[in-house]
């Protein structure tokens, strides 16, 4: 029965009081109780009843909350060829919701896959049918089948179908009394057109250990008969009219196949011929294959995107006849494709300019449908012969490659093709790239082929190009100059190979003159705009009593006479170029501002005109050689790049050797010496409390700091004084910037005992000796966790087990048991996974904390408190390296007290996207599930869904519910708005078939023919009755790119805001899932401008970045 106001979809309601009903395990409904008759009239009792129960003869399911649904009836169900059960009248009722269908008719028992007879509803006012094409009403059953698709297992689905000239009928014998289908009788009256859709599509012939198929269509179009078909001596023939190709295993290791002219590498077992056939991304320039098919190829195109399980490898043969034939170059065409490509393929081509002018030709047209085949062939250089056309196909693609796989195209070209890059390849690719992040690709793939060389390399080889290309690109944009200095000082200091090491020091050096050229000569006088005066350096320089005479002479000479404060500003502000006529009079002062044993350090404070005020430090060294400063310079310009390491010291500015001083960022803040001196002078309890709170803290940033210079160092040298005199670090455990002061003095790694010992016993024994109330039994694991944030868990891991040996072998010491203990117990959290980094553990310590003092929080208040901890210890900056770290805090500051049995769900969770691969909508998915498996409170609802779906509003209306899409259980995110009318609606995704039906329904009566296909999902906005308004439809291209089809809303439902929600809502959930640019064609502009579309090259209609 249904009760008043719990109306279900699909469902026959609750089961009857005094009624009792079970699933038994063939998914047959059972019932039993008063009301149960007591039999059939001459059968017996156990005939009927099977232990006190009836069978129905329905096949149902029952839901978590008892109500009851129809699955279909028993008798009916079959299985297919493997084995698996299939209830047809399941999948027929899904299509009683389009009403353009009038019936359906399921085939599939005992066959391999499901189909379908089909009748139109030709009385279906919306569409005329009998005005419609074959192929047009063939597209539009298509769209209604896809749809139903979605909603069914993949065992269940509907591969193809056939629409039938009549509807079944009495007459015929196919329905019972009661209107059902005589399934046997359809059957055999449909038998041949049943037949037709199980028909093996392919003829299949064995090659080794493939299995080669080709397609029956080919088979006709030729006029070839199975028989026909052979392999003979490396050759596909056809004995008919002796036709033949080359077909044979180069590599059957490597799985290397060669057809005609080219080699293929194979993913199974499987060589398809219709793949290779129906898409021209396999055969352009297969000379042999396209005369094979007499040129009927070019007709054959069915498939834009290539498969994955077959790719392109190799040329094999370039031997062949070509004349070059101007002409077709006027065309746009893949025959004019594949002539361009053939004269740039032959051994006897040196250049092909014709034919590289006509790729130009065709990439200035990305409208075209050859546009995206051509982007394709042209990214694989060893297609072409002569070097120079791949130099020059080379510098037409970086034009046209977008920034998300320029990676991938330089890696092949560079891997591919030697000597690419010589001195006028790289002027013309600096000169022509429009590539924010060229300059990254490039070192990242420096790097990489330094450490796959096997041996020492020769002056020619990619390397020394590669490194040529940086230095160009720092001379051709100043703004680069800093991270291809710290590119060559680390080739310079830890390159593997000495030519590559002394060609980077060399680099190096010239790179800093030409750069310090380019900023221009250091003006000696300049006229203040005000006054009209001419004034100097001596009028604008100053000094704080603190700097002594000599020292003054050093620094003022060094400014008045080089361009030290210019390349320091240029460096620090990011391009600003500070000359004399831009400095106030005294507008630069000087103060000592600490000195050490070996250097002074000076702050240097500057006004300008017009750029603002800069602060910089100038270091002017004493007591150190020559070489020791080279070595000293060399680390702080790795050191101070965030490129290389996260906290070490400031940015490094300028060495100037001829007055012994370089130059520096300026950061402020005490050293952690005269932090504790400071807050301890006057010492209270919560004083002491603070700073016992954040002495793990200065541990776990001055443990990071101190290995990442052992690190920075290739693992040869180890700080002498890593004491709290030599360290700057926050006094705010949500802040970063732990700086060291100085990396003057260090010694020689000989053992991990010495490491660690020499950071325990210099800053923390130390430490803790001189503020007594600082001492913790655990530190040593804060210790080990800066090792982990300097090196990562992996290395960490193998670093930690060395010196736990190491420990071992020693003879106990004071304190040995305790250190044993806490780092066998550190290695032990790191294998279970529960490794905290450092923002998240102090982030999770702080909500804790807030939450011992306001245990009363509201569920809005806690969630606040999760979002303000994820975004102050910006969590999202560690999610790459600690997978799961915002989930882990969810878990540990708003989950902390919930139920354990959705603490546990979460807890597994967490531990699957640390130790797996998973898709980015996988955490999506599980969570939201949870609704579903658990009985969650309230407040548990409101943190998983606002959790999973970040943009929702505090205030808005949202709930998750569960559908079966695809087979499986999916996340429908449900949010709720109110049109300008102040009318409530809802947007979430399709609960049913009918629904997706009614949006193709509301696209049809706006006059907009869509085609719905198997890879389309889609967004509905729904009103308060159930009725759809509106809605869009789109598809998946790549991790980070969605191409939206269309948008609609129903004619009466227009002007009202439903349209403008249901895009924003479309933007903030591709967002939320990781989507940086969706994609849309070149219709009503206009409208999809104001949401921030616009044309780029690149793309064919319009692009926004969400």
């Amino acid at each position: 029965m249904t009760l008043p106001f719990k109306y279900k979809n699909n469902s026959l309601g609750k089961k009857l009081p005094g009624i009792d009903i079970k699933i038994a395990e063939d998914g047959e409904l059972l019932i039993s109780g008063a009301y149960v008759m007591s039999g059939y009239f001459n059968e017996k009792n156990e005939e009927t009843f099977t232990d006190g129960w009836l069978p129905t003869g329905d096949l149902m399911k029952i839901d978590d909350e008892g109500f009851v649904e129809i699955v279909d009836r028993k008798k009916e169900i079959y299985k297919n060829n493997r084995g698996e059960t299939i209830a047809p009248q399941k999948i027929e009722n899904l299509f009683k919701d389009f009403e353009a269908v009038k019936q359906v008719f399921l085939v599939g028992d005992h066959r391999p896959y499901n189909t379908i007879l089909l009748f139109p509803n030709y009385d279906f006012k919306s569409i005329d049918f009998r005005k419609m094409s074959t192929d047009k009403i063939y597209e539009y059953f298509s769209s209604i089948i896809v749809t139903v698709n979605n909603f069914l297992s993949p065992f269940e689905r509907i591969v193809d179908y056939k629409i039938i000239d009549r509807e079944l009928s009495n007459e015929q014998g196919e329905l019972t009394p009661k209107g059902t289908y005589r399934r046997k009788v359809v059957e055999s009256n449909f038998n041949l057109l049943i037949e037709q859709m199980y028909r093996q599509n392919h003829r299949e012939i064995i090659l080794q250990k493939f299995v080669l198929r080709i397609p029956n269509w080919l088979l006709q179009e030729k006029g070839y008969l199975n028989k026909d078909v052979t392999i003979d001596s490396d050759r596909l023939l056809f004995k008919k009219n002796n036709r033949s190709i080359t077909l044979k295993v180069v590599n059957e290791e490597d799985k290397i196949v060669r057809l005609g002219n080219f080699d293929y590498k194979i993913k199974g077992n499987i060589i398809d011929l219709q793949t290779i056939l129906i898409n021209p991304e396999y055969w352009l320039g297969n000379i042999e294959l396209i005369e094979f098919t007499e040129g009927s190829i070019f007709s054959w195109v069915r498939q834009k995107n290539a498969k994955f399980d077959i790719s392109f490898y190799q040329v094999s043969n370039r031997e062949f006849n070509h004349s070059l034939d101007l002409k077709i170059f006027d065309e746009i065409s893949l025959k004019a494709l594949n002539h361009a490509l053939t004269e740039l393929m032959g051994n006897s081509f040196s250049e092909g300019l014709d034919s590289i002018n006509y790729f130009i030709k065709v990439l200035n047209k990305p409208d075209s449908v050859v546009y995206p085949v051509a982007i394709k062939i042209l990214q694989r250089p060893n297609l072409f012969y002569s070097l120079n056309a791949k130099r020059k196909i080379f510098l037409i693609l970086i034009r046209n490659l977008s920034e998300i796989n320029c990676h991938l195209f330089l890696q092949n070209y560079i891997d591919n093709v030697d000597k690419l890059l010589d001195k006028a390849t790289i002027t013309e690719l600096i000169n022509a790239s429009v590539k924010s992040n060229l300059l990254e690709i490039v070192i990242s793939l420096l790097k990489q082929k330094i450490q796959t060389e096997p041996s020492e390399v020769d002056e020619d080889s990619m390397p020394f190009s590669l490194i040529n290309l940086l230095y160009e690109l720092a001379l051709k944009h100043p703004s680069n100059y800093e991270r291809v200095r710290q590119v060559l000082v680390d080739i310079e200091l830890n390159g593997t190979f000495s030519k590559i090491s002394g060609f980077a020091k060399l680099l190096r050096i010239e790179l800093r003159k030409n750069f310090r050229k380019l900023l221009g000569d250091n003006l000696q006088v300049a006229i203040d705009s005000e006054t009209g005066e001419d004034y100097y350096w001596k009028d604008v320089v100053t000094f704080d009593s603190n700097v002594e005479p000599k020292e003054q002479e050093s620094i003022f000479n060094c400014i008045s006479t080089t361009n030290a404060l210019k390349e320091a500003v240029f460096l620090f502000a990011k391009g600003k170029v500070l000359n004399l006529d831009n400095l106030m009079i005294k507008g630069v002062w000087i103060t000592k501002e600490r000195e050490y044993y070996n250097k002074k350090k000076f702050r240097v404070s500057i006004h300008s005109r017009y750029f603002g005020s800069f602060e910089l430090v100038m270091n002017l060294q004493k007591n150190m050689n020559r070489e020791s400063i080279y070595r000293e310079v060399s680390y702080l310009i790795l050191a101070g790049s965030r490129h290389y390491i996260q906290e070490l010291v400031e940015d490094f500015g300028g060495y100037w050797e001829e007055y012994n001083l370089w130059t520096s960022k300026y950061i402020a803040g005490d050293t952690l010496d005269k932090y504790f001196f400071k807050q301890t002078r006057r010492l209270t309890d919560e004083t002491e409390k603070r700073l016992y709170h954040l002495w793990p803290f200065f541990v776990w940033n001055a443990a990071a700091a101190y290995f990442n210079f052992w690190r920075l160092s290739n693992y040869k040298s180890i700080l002498s004084f890593p004491n709290i005199e030599n360290f700057i670090i926050p006094p705010h455990d949500y802040q970063i910037g732990t700086k060291l002061v100085s990396l003057s003095e260090s010694f020689d790694f000989k053992s991990h005992t010495d490491l660690f010992r020499n950071f325990y016993t210099n800053f923390v024994e130390a430490t803790e000796n001189k503020y007594s109330f600082l001492k913790r039994n655990k530190i040593w694991s804060f210790i080990a966790a800066g090792l982990v944030n300097a090196e990562g868990i992996e290395n960490a891991k193998v670093i930690i087990k060395k010196y736990l040996s190491e420990l071992q072998q020693k003879i106990a010491f004071e304190d040995y048991w305790n250190i044993l203990d806490q780092i066998i117990t550190f290695l032990a959290a790191i294998d279970k996974g529960e490794f905290l980094p450092k923002q998240l553990y102090f982030a999770i310590k702080r909500y804790r904390r807030w939450f011992i003092l306001n245990p009363e929080a509201d569920y809005e208040a806690k969630f606040d408190n999760f979002k303000e901890m994820y975004e102050t210890y910006q969590i999202k900056k560690i999610e790459k390296e600690f997978p799961a770290s915002r989930l882990t805090l969810f878990y540990e500051t708003v989950l902390y007290k919930s139920n354990e049995q959705l603490r546990q769900k979460v807890k597994e969770l967490i531990h699957l996207i640390k130790t797996e691969e998973h898709r980015k909508d996988f955490e999506i998915e599980m969570l939201s599930s949870l609704s579903s498996s658990i009985n969650l409170t309230e407040e548990e609802k409101y943190f998983i869904t606002r959790f999973t779906f970040p943009h929702i509003q505090e205030a808005t209306s949202a709930e998750i519910i569960g559908i079966n899409y695809e087979g499986k259980f999916t996340a429908n995110l449900i949010v709720q708005y109110e049109d300008e009318e102040g009318l409530p609606f809802f947007i979430r995704k399709p609960i049913s078939p009918k629904e997706i039906s009614r949006l193709h329904q509301l696209f049809i009566e706006s006059n907009i023919t869509v085609d719905f296909r198997s890879e389309h999902d889609y967004l509905v906005a729904v009103s308060d009755r159930g009725f759809i308004l509106g809605g869009i439809f789109y598809y998946k291209q790549s991790e980070t790119l969605i191409h939206m089809e269309k948008i609609v809303v129903s004619t009466r439902n227009r002007r009202k805001g439903i349209g403008d929600k249901l895009m924003k809502e479309f933007f903030d959930r591709m967002k939320s899932v990781g989507i940086g640019f969706i994609t849309t064609g070149f219709f009503r502009p206009e409208y999809f401008y104001k949401f921030g579309f616009k044309v780029a090259k690149k793309y064919s209609g319009l692009v926004k970045e969400v």
